[in-house]
Parts: C-alpha cells; sequence; structure tokens
C-alpha cells in the first residue's frame, strides 16, 4: 500500500469513495451524490486552503482518501476556528485489512 499526495487524476476514484458512503452512512451529512465538477472544485479548494488531500493505492488503484479542512462552524463559531474536520474515506473491500503492527 502507499499513501502519496492526491492528484487530479485521482479526483474520479475520491468521488466514487466519497458517494459510496451516502446512501448506506450518516458521515457525509447529505443524501446527494456528488458529481465529478462538484469534487472537482472541492479538490481544487483543498489546494488553495493548502490542506492536503492524500490517498492509499493498492496495485495501482486508488482504495481510499484521507483529507481535512475548516469545521463546518469555524466561521460562524469563532470557537472553532482553529479546528479542523478530517475525513477518511476507504473501499469496502479494504475494510479491516490493515495492520496496526505494521504502523
Amino acid at each position: 500500500m502507499i499513501i502519496r499526495e492526491a492528484q487530479t487524476g485521482d479526483v474520479a476514484a475520491i468521488t466514487a469513495l466519497y458517494n459510496a458512503t451516502i446512501p448506506t452512512t450518516t458521515t457525509a451529512w447529505t443524501e446527494t451524490l456528488q458529481s465529478a465538477e462538484e469534487r472537482q472544485e472541492w479538490f481544487e479548494h483543498q489546494q488553495s486552503e493548502g490542506f492536503p488531500v492524500l490517498v492509499a493505492e493498492a496495485d495501482g488503484v486508488v482504495v481510499g482518501y484521507a483529507a481535512y479542512e475548516h469545521f463546518r462552524g469555524a466561521g460562524k463559531w469563532p470557537g472553532y476556528r482553529f479546528t479542523v474536520e478530517h475525513s477518511v474515506h476507504v473501499h469496502e473491500a479494504h475494510w479491516g485489512t490493515g495492520n496496526p503492527s505494521d504502523c
């Protein structure tokens, strides 16, 4: 498994990973799938803010990603201005396959 900085070419895989959680969880706080264009805008915003987006790649396939950004209430609630919200999404086929002793 390789962990690396995401590139524009990874946005389609990131979109698929994100959208996979929407019908089955409440983690995304939405019921609407994101388009590739919306995720591309998100990716560009991450880059402009200096927030990293990392991908996990196994056998040349992106199987997960991680990112953080301003906490959703940072502008509304001043107490959150130094707080970030992080997301980690992993393809279901790779759930539970990690080995903590390898860290």
